[in-house]
Parts: C-alpha cells; structure tokens; sequence
C-alpha cells in the first residue's frame, strides 16, 4: 500500500474549511489482518454524533473495501476526539489512484490518526479487546488536545460561522480567523480583537477582579491571598465559616472548593489544592444562583442560569440508571464540551 497526503487550509477556494487530500494506491482488494482488526475496530467505535455522507461509490469502491474502512476509522476517531466535518467525505479516481477528500479541523489529526490506526492493527496478531481499544483511543484523544484549536467554545464558534457561510481560518490552536481581509476578526475562545487588553489582564486574576469590582462599587465578597494555613484559619477567624478556597487564575469552576465548614474541611482542601495550584484564594462563601452574562459591543446580549448537574427521578429507575442515561449523553463525552460526566 501507498499513501500520500495533501494539506488543504480550508481558507480559499470557497472551502468551508481545512482538509486532507488521501492519495492511495496499491490498496488489496481481498481481506487481510488489517481489514479483519479494522472490522472489529469499527464494531467497538461509538456511533458519530454527526452523520457525514462519505461517497465512496464515486471511486468505485464499495463499503467493505479496506481503504472505506480505513477511511470511516480516522472519520470516526476524529469525531470522537472532537474534529468537525462541515461537508461530505469526497472519494475519486485519477488513473490508478484512488483521491479521498476529508474536510477537518486539524488536517495534522487526520494523519496522524490515518498513520497510527494502520501502524497498530496492521501488525497485530489478534483483534483489539475492549480494554486495549479503549487505552488506545484514550492515547489518540490525548494527542488531539494538542492538535485541535483548544477551549470550549471554538467548535460553537466554528459550527455558527459555517452556518452562516462565513470562512474561518486556524491561525493556530487558540486563534481563528473569521472573515476575509479588512472584515475580518480573530477570536481566541470568547474574547474578541476588540477586547480591551486590560479588562482581558484583569479578568485573568480573580483577585484583581475583586478589588477592581470593589473599587466600581460593586457588591464583592471578602477575600484574601493564602500564602499558608495560617492565612486561612485568620481570614476564618475574623469572617466565620462557610468560607471557599480556589485558585487565583482558573476557569470554568476549576479547583474551586466551596462551603467549607471547619478548620480541618479547610486544612483538607489546601492540602489537595497545593498539588496543583501555587496561588490560593480564601473568601466568604455565600448561597444564591450563579449566572453567566453575554456582553457584546457594551450591550448584554444574552444571561445564562448555571445549573448544577442533577437528575430527576421518573418514578422507576434507580438514581444510578438515571445518572448513565445522562452520562450517555454525547455532550458530557465530547472532548470540547464544558459538560462533564
């Protein structure tokens, strides 16, 4: 067999997005080791969340041909790993190679993939088991972290862009370009090329967001930098309990320990929170509905209630059955999603 690959940027030629041109030849017809694992790869693959027609019949190849199922791996592996197909998978023939067209948002991910997915079935002996597969797929999904454009919100960012037929460019994992030229903006995550550097250096700082929240005149709970338990028991002391402690620069509720209700819950937390997190914060804990605000141009635009994750009960099912509905969710697996199982 022989593979070839092209990189396409996705940023010319009316392209959606970028992809991977598959030149392939000298590809067996007749079943092999590696079209037996790949069977037996596919069956243990979750279903895509997206369904992306691939026209394989245009090459003249039908759906047990090893390069098919070749192809449907890296398409499924890659949807699992959170990469996003915007059109179809193209298939044709030029003289005696077959051209496979797959749209991506990391062109380095479908090679990658492509190569490790033939390098470890081809030379196996004996078809992946379930537990294999899955340290297997764990490995991939780590390499993916590092090749898909990273945060939360550049797939929801991407998916509107293309919906409203606007072309994107990844500039690199934490910025894209939407628009062409003088029009266009380039994102990182949530913040925009108009947002003011400073308000972006303060907001990385939960402490410096409180004291400038305080100096505005905004209502803001006590709080105090924790350079050792001492700190903590003082500012507990003079304040009382329930009290929380959390990092000074994290996101998405990372690290934070809430409602802390003694000097021992609270030597516990510091204690965990030190493995990870040089900088501390203590401060009162107070009850009430959190929410997130959408600021756009000056003008809220849109406010989010965050709920906490929770199950209802049906009158059936144990809560243990309710909560592997929920975690069955596509949403709480997928690698660029805030939710979590």
């Amino acid at each position: 067999m022989n593979f070839q690959f092209q990189i396409l940027t996705g940023y010319a030629y009316g392209a959606l997005q970028p992809g991977v041109i598959l030149k392939a030849r000298h590809v067996p017809d007749a079943a092999n080791q590696l079209s037996e694992n790949l069977a037996v790869f596919l069956e243990n693959l979750p279903p895509p969340e997206q369904d992306v027609v691939s026209v394989h019949t245009d090459a003249g190849l039908d759906d047990d041909h090893l390069l098919v199922r070749l192809v449907q791996a890296v398409h499924l592996v890659g949807l699992e790993c959170g990469d996003l197909r915007l059109t179809p998978i193209l298939w044709t023939r030029v003289d005696d190679a077959v051209q496979v067209y797959v749209p991506t948002l990391s062109p380095k991910l479908i090679i990658w993939a492509f190569k490790t997915i033939v390098e470890n079935l081809e030379a196996r002996s004996d078809p992946m088991t379930a537990n294999i597969q899955a340290e297997f797929m764990d490995q991939i999904m780590q390499k993916s972290l590092r090749l898909l454009p990273s945060g939360t919100n550049a797939r929801s960012l991407i998916d509107s862009a293309a919906a409203r037929r606007m072309p994107f460019y990844i500039f690199d994992r934490k910025h894209i370009v939407f628009g062409y030229g003088a029009g266009s903006h380039v994102m990182s995550s949530s913040i925009t090329d108009r947002e003011s550097g400073i308000g972006v250096t303060l907001a990385k700082s939960k402490a410096a967001t409180n004291r400038y929240l305080r100096l505005s005149g905004f209502p803001v709970t006590k709080q105090a930098m924790v350079r050792s338990f001492e700190d903590v028991k003082l500012f507990a002391e003079t304040n009382g309990f329930p009290i929380v402690l959390k990092p000074t620069a994290e996101e998405q509720g990372r690290g934070v320990t809430t409602y802390i209700q003694s000097l021992d819950e609270a030597k516990k937390a510091l204690t965990d929170l030190r493995k990870t997190y040089k900088h501390l914060l203590v401060e009162q804990h107070y009850h009430g509905d959190g929410y997130r605000v959408y600021v756009l141009d000056g003008q809220v635009v849109r406010v989010r209630k965050l709920s906490a994750a929770a199950v209802t009960g049906d009158g059936t099912s144990t809560i243990k059955q309710l909560i592997d509905v929920e975690n069955a969710n596509p949403m709480r697996s997928a690698s660029d999603s805030a939710l979590k199982k």
